[in-house]
């Protein structure tokens, strides 16, 4: 009889053990999408409300929209990483298209100014995300396998590559101790 109860919680210890490891994994996993965001003004630059905002996957081709708000802000919050074409349209204004815009696991601005003209009219930009986010304070840099090899390290270890960045405390030497 005492086996069995000694059973029975060894076993309820174990499974309390097993959903607090599989949520601390879910918790690691932090923040898997970026956000697009920013601002619509007219040639005045004044904010416009209401402003039907795109955006569009150039993969997958999924659409998703929004309107701008009082202060002419749109927000898309939760958006998978990847290419994408942002294009706004109101009545009475040229359709503003901006196209080749990156998104990694981050947030940028897309802001946008539009000209006066016939909805018809559309005015594309085609140009490459800026190397300065300055949405947040978030530092990165990216790295490629072939900067990786490229690297003047001796051991072409991207952990050598990554502690020469600035910045960057790799934990271990001369500068890590108390």
């Amino acid at each position: 009889m005492n086996l069995a109860i000694s059973l029975r919680v060894s076993r309820a210890l174990i499974l309390v053990l097993f959903a607090c490891l599989a949520s601390c994994v879910a918790m690691a996993q932090g923040r898997q999408s970026g956000e697009i965001r920013g601002t619509v003004t007219d040639p005045t630059h004044a904010v416009m409300l209401g402003v039907l905002v795109s955006i569009r996957g150039t993969l997958t081709g999924e659409i998703q929209t929004a309107t701008t708000d009082g202060s002419g802000v749109y927000d898309f919050p939760h958006v998978v990483p990847g290419g994408y074409m942002v294009s706004f349209a109101e009545d009475g204004f040229k359709t503003f298209v901006r196209q080749s815009i990156v998104l990694q696991v981050q947030t940028i601005a897309v802001n946008a100014e539009l000209a006066m003209g016939a909805a018809t009219e559309t005015l594309i930009v085609v140009a490459a995300n800026p190397d300065l986010d300055t949405e947040t304070t978030d530092r990165n840099t990216r790295f490629s396998s072939q900067l990786v090899a490229d690297a003047p390290t001796g051991s072409r270890n991207w952990m050598d590559l990554l502690a020469s960045l600035p910045g960057v405390n790799p934990g271990w030497g001369e500068g890590s101790g108390g």
